[in-house]
């Protein structure tokens, strides 16, 4: 039986003592366009992407590409990008995934990312960026979807397909070697501790109960093995799953998108807790570091009130809550730090990113 985890009886976290800020990327261009954080690094760098001005107008391409970099507090420095693809439009990057001194991310070079022509890409320490797939080598000729990546073990993952149908890809992050087939009929790929987790739903596999999803782990080669099956109504479904180590943890949403639950799995300790989230769990943004978990239910609608980001120490089952005023849709987390958004005070229409070390 899970145990449900109060959000009300959470301590309030102190800055300068539970946590210290390092920096914060203000909203506002960087030479001629600006920059939206995607991931943080164990040194609490970010992985960020920059648009150039003028990078889309409202067509069904982009006018110039983005670039996606490494930002060091306020420096950025794009990697070396990858040899031109024959055929493609400029391309906006729109998934990304940090570890191990790797950066994944997949692209797509027009304004609707469930277009054909997505890519994935990686990066390494020395700033090079390398093409790992393209959608021409999966499935006949090209899928037309694409799905989170994850990195575990100097390989990259991500799911492709069609709607109703998702599968699980993989290559080395290097782009050496075939596009393996990891996993049929499952998406959202996150690395865990022994292999790469996945959700298996109704979407992709119909030989599942409506309202059924698992969780299962998988590792090249090697059948999947469920880890938790989790079932509700008709029309729900799980949005969201995260892992490190042996934990992992995913979202769910109801029928109604009224709702939400936060499941927390710890497969060493066997134990397992639910949050009963107040909004969607579509609105749920979810991150997991070095046995701590971090989650925030602000939305991405605008300008709004003080949203708080909890911080779960799974081990120990202390919960802390951030203030956070005007806070917006992102949780990100990457060894020792965490980052949050929050949206201008002044105009609303832009959001920063507030990079912190937590030091409890």
């Amino acid at each position: 039986m899970a145990e449900p985890i109060d959000v009300g009886a959470a301590h309030a976290a102190v800055a300068g003592t539970d946590f210290e800020v390092v920096y914060a990327v203000a909203p506002g261009g960087v030479e001629g366009g600006y920059l939206i954080p995607m991931g943080l690094m164990v040194d609490g760098r970010t992985a960020a992407v920059q648009v150039p001005a003028g990078a889309s107008d409202g067509g069904p391409w982009l006018a110039a590409p983005m670039s996606v970099g490494v930002l060091d507090g306020g420096t950025f420095t794009p990697f070396a990008a990858a040899a031109a693809i024959e055929g493609d439009h400029p391309r906006q990057a729109f998934d990304l995934s940090v570890a191990d001194g790797v950066t994944a991310w997949l692209e797509s070079d027009s304004t609707n990312v469930g277009t054909p022509r997505w890519r994935v890409f990686s990066a390494g320490r020395d700033g090079r960026t390398t093409l790992v797939a393209r959608a021409e080598e999966v499935g006949d000729g090209g899928t037309s979807m694409t799905d989170a990546t994850a990195l575990w073990h100097g390989r990259v993952y991500w799911a492709a397909g069609e709607p109703g149908r998702m599968d699980v890809y993989s290559r080395a992050a290097d782009g050496t070697g075939p596009v393996v087939s990891v996993a049929t009929g499952a998406s959202q790929p996150a690395a865990a501790g022994t292999g790469v987790a996945v959700v298996r739903s109704e979407r992709d596999d119909t030989a599942l109960a409506p309202g059924e999803a698992r969780v299962e782990l998988v590792v090249d080669g090697r059948e999947q093995h469920a880890v938790v099956t989790w079932s509700g109504d008709p029309g729900s479904s799980v949005v969201d799953l995260v892992a490190d180590g042996a934990v992992l943890a995913f979202v769910t949403i109801t029928s109604t998108q009224s709702g939400g639950r936060l499941y927390v799995l710890d497969a060493a300790a066997r134990t397992a807790r639910t949050v009963e989230l107040r909004g969607s769990g579509r609105e749920a943004s979810v991150a997991l570091c070095d046995g701590r978990l971090q989650w925030s239910e602000a939305d991405g609608q605008g300008l709004g009130s003080s949203a708080p980001t909890y911080v779960l120490d799974v081990a120990s089952g202390d919960l802390a809550s951030i203030d956070v005023d005007h806070a917006y849709a992102g949780a990100f987390c990457g060894g020792g730090y965490l980052a949050w958004k929050q949206l201008d005070a002044a105009t609303g229409m832009s959001a920063s990113t507030v990079v912190a070390r937590w030091d409890r």
